[in-house]
Protein backbone atom coordinates (compact mmCIF):
# COMPACT_ATOMS: atom_id res chain seq x y z
CA UNK A 1 0.00 0.00 0.00
CA UNK A 2 1.26 3.10 -0.81
CA UNK A 3 1.61 6.15 1.93
CA UNK A 4 0.72 9.17 1.72
CA UNK A 5 3.33 10.59 1.06
CA UNK A 6 3.77 9.43 -2.35
CA UNK A 7 0.17 10.62 -3.29
CA UNK A 8 1.15 14.39 -3.42
CA UNK A 9 -2.44 15.00 -4.91
CA UNK A 10 -4.43 13.36 -2.60
CA UNK A 11 -2.16 15.14 0.46
CA UNK A 12 -2.34 18.31 -1.00
CA UNK A 13 -6.04 17.79 -1.24
CA UNK A 14 -6.50 16.40 2.17
CA UNK A 15 -4.65 18.94 3.87
CA UNK A 16 -6.48 21.95 2.09
CA UNK A 17 -10.10 20.08 3.09
CA UNK A 18 -8.87 20.04 6.99
CA UNK A 19 -7.88 23.38 6.78
CA UNK A 20 -10.75 24.65 5.06
CA UNK A 21 -12.64 23.45 8.54
CA UNK A 22 -10.37 24.99 10.52
CA UNK A 23 -10.91 28.51 8.29
CA UNK A 24 -14.61 27.94 8.54
CA UNK A 25 -14.75 27.13 11.83
CA UNK A 26 -12.72 30.67 12.72
CA UNK A 27 -15.06 32.25 10.37
CA UNK A 28 -18.18 31.05 12.29
CA UNK A 29 -16.83 31.67 15.64
CA UNK A 30 -15.99 35.33 14.35
CA UNK A 31 -19.40 35.98 13.14
CA UNK A 32 -20.76 34.69 16.17
CA UNK A 33 -18.76 36.66 18.44
CA UNK A 34 -20.03 40.14 16.24
CA UNK A 35 -23.76 38.83 16.13
CA UNK A 36 -22.93 38.48 20.57
CA UNK A 37 -21.19 41.74 21.04
CA UNK A 38 -24.25 43.54 18.88
CA UNK A 39 -27.01 41.69 20.30
CA UNK A 40 -25.18 42.92 24.05
CA UNK A 41 -24.79 46.40 22.46
CA UNK A 42 -28.62 46.83 21.39
CA UNK A 43 -29.37 45.41 25.19
CA UNK A 44 -30.26 42.26 24.12
CA UNK A 45 -32.60 40.07 26.43
CA UNK A 46 -30.04 37.39 28.23
CA UNK A 47 -31.32 34.96 30.59
CA UNK A 48 -29.71 33.08 33.64
CA UNK A 49 -28.65 29.70 34.39
CA UNK A 50 -28.93 27.71 37.24
CA UNK A 51 -25.12 28.70 37.68
CA UNK A 52 -25.87 32.61 37.73
CA UNK A 53 -24.37 33.07 34.34
CA UNK A 54 -25.76 35.25 32.12
CA UNK A 55 -25.33 33.95 28.62
CA UNK A 56 -27.78 35.22 25.54
CA UNK A 57 -31.05 33.78 24.93
CA UNK A 58 -30.56 32.72 21.72
CA UNK A 59 -26.81 31.37 21.35
CA UNK A 60 -25.21 30.51 18.05
CA UNK A 61 -24.60 27.14 17.27
CA UNK A 62 -21.54 25.50 14.56
CA UNK A 63 -22.79 25.20 10.98
CA UNK A 64 -21.56 21.27 10.18
CA UNK A 65 -22.64 21.91 7.18
CA UNK A 66 -20.86 25.30 6.09
CA UNK A 67 -18.18 23.60 7.15
CA UNK A 68 -18.39 20.39 4.85
CA UNK A 69 -18.86 23.03 2.11
CA UNK A 70 -16.37 24.49 2.47
CA UNK A 71 -13.90 21.13 3.49
CA UNK A 72 -15.49 19.77 -0.18
CA UNK A 73 -14.53 22.84 -1.97
CA UNK A 74 -10.91 22.38 -0.94
CA UNK A 75 -10.76 18.88 -1.46
CA UNK A 76 -12.39 18.94 -5.02
CA UNK A 77 -11.25 21.80 -6.43
CA UNK A 78 -8.82 24.23 -4.13
CA UNK A 79 -6.29 21.58 -3.14
CA UNK A 80 -6.16 20.11 -6.34
CA UNK A 81 -5.39 23.07 -8.33
CA UNK A 82 -2.96 24.49 -5.95
CA UNK A 83 -1.32 21.27 -6.72
CA UNK A 84 -1.24 21.96 -10.33
CA UNK A 85 -0.78 25.51 -10.13
CA UNK A 86 2.33 25.48 -8.23
CA UNK A 87 4.05 22.84 -10.53
CA UNK A 88 3.06 24.86 -13.23
CA UNK A 89 4.34 28.30 -11.86
CA UNK A 90 7.78 26.44 -11.53
CA UNK A 91 8.13 24.76 -15.00
CA UNK A 92 6.84 28.40 -16.55
CA UNK A 93 9.48 30.28 -14.46
CA UNK A 94 11.97 28.28 -12.66
CA UNK A 95 14.01 29.62 -9.48
CA UNK A 96 15.14 28.73 -6.48
CA UNK A 97 14.26 29.56 -2.62
CA UNK A 98 16.73 31.93 -1.31
CA UNK A 99 17.90 33.06 -4.40
CA UNK A 100 17.98 36.36 -4.29
CA UNK A 101 19.65 37.88 -7.63
CA UNK A 102 18.90 40.36 -10.31
CA UNK A 103 18.11 37.61 -12.33
CA UNK A 104 15.55 36.02 -10.39
CA UNK A 105 13.11 39.27 -9.47
CA UNK A 106 11.38 38.75 -12.90
CA UNK A 107 10.55 35.25 -12.20
CA UNK A 108 9.61 36.36 -8.29
CA UNK A 109 7.37 39.12 -9.43
CA UNK A 110 6.16 36.84 -12.26
CA UNK A 111 4.67 34.29 -9.86
CA UNK A 112 3.32 36.77 -7.58
CA UNK A 113 1.16 38.88 -10.19
CA UNK A 114 0.18 35.29 -11.39
CA UNK A 115 -1.05 34.39 -8.38
CA UNK A 116 -3.35 37.28 -7.33
CA UNK A 117 -4.57 38.11 -11.19
CA UNK A 118 -5.16 34.50 -12.01
CA UNK A 119 -5.49 31.81 -9.38
CA UNK A 120 -7.47 34.53 -7.17
CA UNK A 121 -10.52 35.26 -9.23
CA UNK A 122 -10.22 31.57 -10.69
CA UNK A 123 -10.82 30.45 -6.71
CA UNK A 124 -13.25 33.75 -5.58
CA UNK A 125 -15.58 32.85 -8.90
CA UNK A 126 -15.69 28.95 -8.29
CA UNK A 127 -16.31 29.38 -4.97
CA UNK A 128 -19.28 31.45 -4.78
CA UNK A 129 -20.35 29.29 -7.86
CA UNK A 130 -19.99 26.43 -5.46
CA UNK A 131 -21.94 27.66 -2.80
CA UNK A 132 -24.59 28.91 -5.05
CA UNK A 133 -25.15 25.13 -6.18
CA UNK A 134 -24.74 24.18 -2.69
CA UNK A 135 -27.80 25.97 -1.62
CA UNK A 136 -29.66 25.52 -4.69
CA UNK A 137 -29.59 29.40 -5.78
CA UNK A 138 -27.62 29.63 -8.42
CA UNK A 139 -29.95 32.18 -10.47
CA UNK A 140 -28.01 34.40 -7.11
CA UNK A 141 -24.97 33.64 -8.22
CA UNK A 142 -24.54 36.41 -10.63
CA UNK A 143 -25.43 38.73 -8.09
CA UNK A 144 -23.54 37.86 -5.54
CA UNK A 145 -20.27 37.93 -8.13
CA UNK A 146 -21.07 41.63 -8.61
CA UNK A 147 -21.53 42.30 -5.09
CA UNK A 148 -19.03 40.61 -3.18
CA UNK A 149 -16.31 39.12 -5.73
CA UNK A 150 -13.74 42.72 -5.82
CA UNK A 151 -14.12 43.19 -1.91
CA UNK A 152 -13.18 39.39 -1.58
CA UNK A 153 -10.21 39.49 -3.56
CA UNK A 154 -9.15 43.06 -2.37
CA UNK A 155 -9.47 41.37 1.40
CA UNK A 156 -7.49 38.39 -0.16
CA UNK A 157 -4.64 40.60 -1.83
CA UNK A 158 -3.74 42.33 1.00
CA UNK A 159 -3.00 38.98 2.63
CA UNK A 160 -1.66 37.02 -0.35
CA UNK A 161 0.54 39.31 -1.81
CA UNK A 162 2.98 39.06 1.56
CA UNK A 163 2.12 35.21 2.00
CA UNK A 164 3.05 34.72 -1.68
CA UNK A 165 5.72 36.56 -1.49
CA UNK A 166 7.15 34.77 0.91
CA UNK A 167 6.17 31.37 -0.48
CA UNK A 168 8.22 32.06 -4.01
CA UNK A 169 10.83 34.03 -2.55
CA UNK A 170 11.85 31.48 0.36
CA UNK A 171 9.94 28.33 0.14
CA UNK A 172 10.97 25.65 -2.24
CA UNK A 173 8.76 24.27 -4.86
CA UNK A 174 7.88 20.97 -3.03
CA UNK A 175 6.30 22.71 0.10
CA UNK A 176 4.69 25.79 -1.83
CA UNK A 177 1.50 24.05 -1.47
CA UNK A 178 2.20 22.86 2.05
CA UNK A 179 2.89 26.54 2.95
CA UNK A 180 -0.01 28.09 1.09
CA UNK A 181 -2.41 25.66 2.36
CA UNK A 182 -1.09 26.34 6.09
CA UNK A 183 -1.82 30.57 4.65
CA UNK A 184 -4.90 29.37 3.12
CA UNK A 185 -6.44 29.16 7.22
CA UNK A 186 -7.11 33.10 7.20
CA UNK A 187 -7.87 32.96 3.05
CA UNK A 188 -10.71 30.34 4.23
CA UNK A 189 -12.00 32.46 7.10
CA UNK A 190 -11.95 35.68 4.38
CA UNK A 191 -13.57 33.25 1.51
CA UNK A 192 -16.33 31.92 4.23
CA UNK A 193 -17.24 35.38 5.69
CA UNK A 194 -17.86 36.63 1.92
CA UNK A 195 -19.25 33.58 1.28
CA UNK A 196 -21.84 33.54 3.84
CA UNK A 197 -22.82 37.43 4.30
CA UNK A 198 -26.35 38.65 3.44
Amino acid sequence: METLASKPLLKNALICAALGCVGDSVAQRRESMVRARAKKDASAKVKKTAKGREVAADDDSHDFTRTLKQAMYNFFFYGPAQHYWYIQLARWFPGRAFAMSAESLAPFGAKVFLNQAVLGPVVVATFFLWGAVWSGDVSGYPAKVRRDALPTLRAGWSFWIPASSVNFALVPTRHQVLYMSACSIVWNVILSLNLNKA
